[in-house]
């Protein structure tokens, strides 16, 4: 068997499984553009309806007028802001989604543009390798011939790996930065709470900006976790995915956020129940991330042995 052959054939199935995880990647942007375009249209006009409810609420009208005499205006004027403020965000996660799937979508076409097509040298490499195999009965070139194949395996899965090691990393890195922003908004709570005057006004300015910035970046957030759970998807071990993190929880992580800082955002409890979220999530992640670079270093130890055991064969 020839170890040229081999070799060639290694690096043609790995660049050809790189541009079929670049189309599938793309077919599922567009897909999810798709959704995500449907769903900003309906947010669009929840919004305008709530910011009408709201202003109709805030100025002198019938619905105004109605509840200033039964005695809780003010109660259903804070309502009705509460659900504008929420439909906002709504909407302005999905925009900055949107945002960032158009940025990945342009990115993949052009990776995708700048690979020639593998396809007719991963079948001719293919068809050689096969000929080589029918016409060769040598025990020993079979022998290195399983050590090649299976190093080309390892190898894909150690690349897998540690692809899906990396989104992990990124998505930490991110939570870790929403963390920050959160414990300021929580100390400027506190502040809010205790100050008065012009110090009060201050702290509610600067709690509000930073809870504004926490819904900005978990919008961001949610697109990372997604990526790093399709790139979990395939690495091929059993890492348990359903035990270790709960998909649909994470999938969700922007969309929970929000309810915990928007539904009652005075209250100083929400954002502490957004912390204790949020180091939930990084928990799970870093579990993860432990188990995948146990993969990587079993996988390099499998590789360095089948190189071992090769040059022994041939030096034998």
């Amino acid at each position: 068997m020839s170890k040229q052959l081999i070799e060639q054939f290694n690096e043609v199935r790995q660049e050809k499984r790189n541009q079929e995880k670049l189309q599938s990647e793309y077919a599922n942007l567009k897909q999810l553009l798709g959704k995500k375009t449907r769903q900003i249209d309906k947010a669009r006009e929840i919004l305008k309806k709530e910011f009408k409810e709201y202003k109709d609420m805030e100025k002198l009208s019938l619905t105004s007028i109605f509840h200033t005499l039964l005695g809780n205006k003010e109660e259903k004027l804070e309502k009705e802001r509460e659900e504008y403020l929420l439909a906002k965000v709504k909407y302005d996660s999905l925009k900055d989604e949107i945002e960032l799937i158009e940025n990945q979508l342009e990115k993949v076409d052009g990776a995708l543009k700048n690979i020639t097509s593998v396809d007719e040298e991963y079948q001719r490499l293919f068809k050689a390798k096969e000929e080589l195999i029918l016409g060769t009965n040598d025990e020993l070139a079979g022998q290195l011939n399983r050590m090649a194949e299976e190093v080309g395996r390892n190898r894909i899965q150690k690349n897998e790996a540690i692809e899906a090691y990396k989104a992990g990393e990124k998505v930490l890195v991110e939570l870790d930065q929403i963390g920050k922003v959160l414990n300021s908004a929580h100390n400027w709570g506190v502040a809010d709470a205790l100050g008065g005057g012009m110090l009060g006004l201050l702290a509610t300015s600067q709690k509000h900006s930073k809870i504004d910035e926490v819904k900005r970046m978990a919008s961001r957030t949610q697109y990372s976790i997604n990526r790093f759970i399709k790139e979990l998807k395939d690495v091929d071990i059993d890492l348990q995915i359903d035990r270790l993190i709960e998909i649909g929880e994470m999938l969700t992580f922007a969309d929970y956020f929000f309810g915990g800082l928007i539904a009652d955002i005075m209250v100083q409890q929400k954002i502490q129940e957004s912390q204790r979220r949020l180091a939930s999530v990084a928990r799970r992640i870093t579990l993860i991330l432990t188990r995948l670079k146990e993969e990587i270093r079993r996988v390099n130890s499998n590789i360095q042995q089948l190189e071992e055991k090769r040059v022994e064969l041939v030096e034998q």
